[in-house]
């Protein structure tokens, strides 16, 4: 059965794309068979996918918003478990995004822990809750900060926050720059970790 997992929020540089590559191949460490729909017209995950040399990634296909259902069906059909959706920053507003919620199981939304992200992103998620079940996800974290509980309960709801994070490390920045991810670096076990941990907690609302 396929299970579709959408990486949105309207705020840029809060790391969709990376997140999308990362979570599709921490599934495939599980045995599992993954797929990225890149909704983006920069193409920045196709990219990374016609740059690699070597094979066992996750399978990617670029996609306008028109085809999504298509394809996820046509995926589904062959048998692939995670299909990811990376949405463009920015993109048509909330109409796109509420489109892809509705075909989604999960809607993650990148954030860092910052108030100008949050005042984005909160609102979305309040608004996504509507249509699919979506979690803010902190992303980008400075290593040893202290700040994520406070942030969670600013807002008055910590349910809106998914209980994992991702701290800012270089081993995301060199596996993409590579057109790898971190489970194909030697010596990344603490980065593996987290996204592996992230990827249960995802495979727990099935």
């Amino acid at each position: 059965m396929a299970h579709v997992i959408t990486l949105g929020g309207r705020k840029g540089g809060t790391g969709k794309s990376t997140l999308s590559l990362q979570l599709a191949r921490a599934c495939m460490t599980q045995q599992a068979t993954a797929a990225i729909l890149d909704l983006d017209p920069q193409g920045t995950v196709c990219t990374w996918g016609k740059a690699r040399d070597r094979k066992g990634g996750p399978r990617v296909y670029s996609s306008e918003p028109c085809e999504l259902a298509g394809m996820i069906r046509l995926l589904a059909e062959e048998g692939v478990q995670w299909i990811l959706v990376d949405i463009p920053s920015g993109a048509d507003g909330p109409a796109l995004e509420d489109r892809v919620a509705e075909l989604s199981d999960l809607v993650l939304v990148p954030a860092r822990p910052a108030t100008i992200d949050l005042n984005v992103v909160v609102p979305t998620v309040r608004r996504l809750r509507g249509v699919s079940r979506s979690y803010i996800l902190f992303n980008q974290v400075r290593t040893g900060t202290t700040e994520l509980a406070a942030m969670r309960a600013l807002w008055g709801d910590p349910s809106l926050f998914c209980p994992h994070h991702i701290e800012d490390r270089a081993a995301f920045r060199r596996a993409y720059q590579l057109h790898r991810t971190v489970f194909e670096l030697p010596g990344q076990r603490t980065a593996q970790q987290e996204i592996t941990q992230l990827a249960r907690w995802i495979q727990a609302h099935w």
